[in-house]
């Protein structure tokens, strides 16, 4: 994690996706209203000073280890278009731990990072084991000549729900263990509690807070604003809506 640094207090938003063309549970929505809805989320979240946001197939249910290459495909398109549309940098997580298929969609959309629930170690969840993706996704990344940067979670608490408390003790023995390198805390992230997230870690990183309908989107401009202000943390954006590298103080 380099392009958010120690001490940065950066927020960044989930852009939760409905369920894509060929997930079982697709219901037929067109492409194309799921991929300007994705693009709306983004403006929220860049227009209210979040840092970045990460675009994930949330809905396509029920969870595999892996995506199939359809979803890889749409993913991609969906990354794209945010990217057309803004200058802001964009994060990609493909459910459950499919690290070869997001730093595809990664390299090819020019997204900065992706986020792996499970990089080291072994998870037990409603789609079975779920292994460590640390070797496949720095072979992927070298195979690809890419720099995207590899956000790895400490713990997978979709797997196996914490409590906030246990997130936070979590955060700050990472934080003593690793003292220069830059801490982002994810799940469980609220209005209520962003400011303790980052008294605690470098980045927050929020979804369903943010949402009209939590978990099920799309994200709220109201609701995107008040947490940054709460947070006192973000991006300046200019009159035309380019970012200004700065941080609200």
């Amino acid at each position: 994690m380099t392009f958010i640094a120690r001490g940065s207090r950066a927020l960044v938003g989930m852009i939760h996706l409905p369920p894509l063309p060929g997930a079982t549970n697709y219901m037929g929505q067109p492409f194309d209203q799921i991929v300007e809805q994705a693009v709306q989320d983004a403006r929220a979240l860049h227009a209210a000073g979040f840092w970045a946001g990460i675009i994930q197939n949330t809905h396509d249910l029920p969870f595999t280890a892996t995506a199939p290459p359809e979803t890889v495909a749409f993913l991609s398109v969906v990354g794209w278009e945010i990217r057309r549309e803004l200058s802001w940098p964009i994060g990609v997580n493909i459910l459950k731990n499919d690290a070869p298929g997001a730093l595809a969609v990664a390299a090819a959309v020019g997204a900065e990072f992706v986020r792996l629930k499970v990089y080291v170690g072994a998870m037990l969840g409603a789609e079975g084991v779920l292994a460590p993706s640390a070797a496949e996704a720095l072979r992927t990344r070298q195979r690809l000549s890419s720099n995207t940067e590899i956000w790895a979670d400490l713990f997978d608490r979709t797997s196996v729900p914490d409590s906030w408390t246990t997130t936070l003790e979590m955060a700050r023995t990472v934080r003593g263990a690793l003292p220069d390198t830059p801490v982002a805390v994810g799940g469980g992230v609220s209005l209520a509690n962003v400011r303790e997230a980052l008294d605690v870690a470098d980045v927050a990183i929020v979804g369903s807070a943010l949402e009209e309908k939590p978990f099920t989107g799309p994200v709220s401009a109201s609701k995107a604003r008040a947490l940054a202000e709460k947070a006192g943390s973000g991006l300046l954006t200019s009159s035309t809506g380019d970012s200004l590298q700065s941080r609200r103080q």
